[in-house]
């Protein structure tokens, strides 16, 4: 297992998968409410309930 912090830890998942679910991020070992804290900095962009995504990430009818 890595020593990222779960705010970096959440990134590189983000970087990796182009989505964030707080389901997909627990179930990796990170508490849920990360992908919620990083939007709430500015980090990822909220594109539904429970579905974030980098800024300026394009979204499509496939993510979710």
């Amino acid at each position: 297992m890595t020593t990222a912090k779960p705010f970096e830890r959440t990134m590189q998942y983000a970087h990796q998968h182009g989505i964030v679910r707080p389901r997909d991020i627990e179930a990796i070992g990170i508490p849920r409410e990360y992908p919620l804290r990083l939007y709430r900095k500015g980090k990822l962009s909220r594109t539904g309930r429970g579905i974030y995504t980098l800024p300026g990430a394009a979204v499509t009818e496939r993510h979710s």
